[in-house]
């Protein structure tokens, strides 16, 4: 048995990312973001966070690690550490910093808004494709 990519449509997971992650992921083929909620590692399709679309490639999350607000400060010093990001939340919970890269998978149909349509691209890099 060998393994296969799977169809962009077989992924049931998904994350969003911002513009700019996404045309940092796509010319470097890995790049990292923040996040108040748990993702594990593994597969997911990407939503564009501001057009809400979910854009023709997937990441692999490769390593997860967490901090608290309270865990920075002391580490590093409340100078450094952007208590913007524990926005609604307590000072003691954690959130979560992610390492992911660019997968390959199979880029056959996908369904945006309700419509099919055709990407006709495939057996070309995931650079060429994406950019």
């Amino acid at each position: 048995m060998s393994f296969r990519p799977p169809d962009i449509r077989r992924i049931a997971h998904f994350v969003e990312l911002d513009p700019f992650r996404i045309k940092e992921v796509l010319r470097r083929g890995r790049c990292t973001f923040i996040s108040r909620y748990f993702y594990n590692p593994g597969l997911y399709r990407v939503k564009n966070s501001r057009t809400k679309k979910f854009e023709n490639f997937a990441i692999s999350i490769d390593k997860v690690e967490s901090a608290s607000y309270e865990e920075l400060v002391e580490r590093f010093g409340e100078d450094v550490v952007d208590e913007s990001l524990w926005e609604g939340l307590s000072k003691k919970e954690h959130i979560y910093f992610y390492a992911f890269s660019l997968v390959e998978v199979e880029r056959g149909e996908i369904m945006e808004a309700g419509v099919w349509r055709s990407t006709e691209k495939r057996g070309v890099s995931k650079r060429e494709l994406l950019l």
